[in-house]
């Protein structure tokens, strides 16, 4: 019998201020979204992430709406504050009647991106704790990339610049996050420089002055390096990035792991299912102990599918029929022990 996990007991305590949360796909997921908000309340979390896709809101030109595919992602929102549950929305991906869907790097695309941003926040206001900007700009991830040009450092300070300022106008008490990078990884990203040095050159020209937060993303069941892989070795590589970012800004930044995940898949990077719920518990506790990480986002609810040699389907804290693996019951242990 594998050792008993531990979540600790200030995670499930409304006077303390950590943020433990989930991601999901209300879009996607069956049902009405209060059936999935009270599952996530009875495990104890305290925040849902999830997309609020710019292709979804503006389907039709100059047309912004909450209907059709996003709309269960829309209710959710709505329901949320009634299970005490915040919300974080991502601002994402580009749009298919502006600069070829991909991203908003020129004129018309940057102002079109952020009058969907203004009808957003303003359709959301008072539901939302805190909005994302993009997701994994670096990486490319939602957009074809097919041969483009890389957006430049300077497109995204553009965007974070301009769509700060109309989401301080439309929801003064929100909270802005940008990056989502992986600090991990010190290869070159899709935009031809590594996450660390990215946002580096973001700092240096002044993005701090616009946000509250950076935004990470730091996987690496899958890294190269086999220390990386393990709670210590990811977290120790955090606490490093975090210094160096720090002596580079010349004061403490807020940091925010908006997407970490383990898989449990056959294949590369996949680990087993006690492996998964040892290395979820074990994370959860080391990073509460960082009072410059205010919160933690697990990738993600429920597997994406049931293909088991497929990394994206196996990412879930629940299978498809919402019977929780062995991370969930531990979480479910703890609670009704304490």
């Amino acid at each position: 019998m594998k050792k008993m996990l531990i979540i600790l007991i200030a995670v499930f305590n409304p006077c303390y201020s950590f943020e433990l949360g989930i991601g999901t796909h209300f879009s996607s997921y069956p049902g009405q979204p209060d059936k999935y908000l009270r599952l996530i309340k009875s495990y104890g979390f305290t925040s849902i992430r999830d997309d609020y896709t710019w292709n979804k809101i503006e389907d039709v030109k100059d047309d912004f709406n909450s209907r059709g595919k996003i709309a269960k992602v829309d209710k959710a929102i709505n329901q949320a504050a009634s299970f005490n549950i915040n919300t974080l929305v991502v601002l994402d991906y580009g749009n298919k009647h502006y600069n070829s869907n991909y991203y908003p790097n020129t004129e018309e695309s940057l102002n079109a991106y952020n009058r969907y941003v203004e009808w957003t926040v303003r359709h959301l206001k008072g539901k939302v704790k805190y909005y994302e900007i993009w997701n994994e700009w670096t990486i490319g991830t939602g957009i074809k990339k097919d041969g483009k040009i890389p957006p430049s450092v300077d497109d995204y300070y553009n965007l974070v610049k301009l769509t700060s300022a109309t989401i301080r106008k439309e929801d003064p008490n929100a909270i802005i996050l940008a990056g989502s990078i992986n600090p991990l990884s010190d290869k070159p990203r899709f935009i031809g420089v590594s996450d660390e040095q990215w946002i580096t050159a973001l700092i240096k020209k002044g993005m701090l002055e616009y946000i509250d937060g950076i935004s990470l993303h730091p996987y690496s069941y899958a890294n190269s390096s086999e220390s990386l892989r393990t709670v210590k070795g990811n977290i120790d590589a955090i606490d490093s990035f975090h210094d160096r970012i720090k002596l580079i800004s010349g004061k403490e930044i807020p940091f925010y792991i908006t997407e970490m995940g383990v898989p449990t898949h056959y294949g590369h990077g996949g680990v087993s299912l006690d492996e998964q719920s040892d290395f979820i518990n074990e994370y959860s506790r080391e990073v509460m102990n960082r009072k410059y990480i205010k919160g933690l986002w697990w990738y993600d609810l429920i597997n994406d599918g049931g293909n088991i040699l497929n990394k994206e389907d196996n990412f879930g804290f629940f299978y498809e029929n919402l019977s929780p693996k062995p991370v969930m019951q531990d979480f479910k242990k703890n609670l009704i022990s304490k």
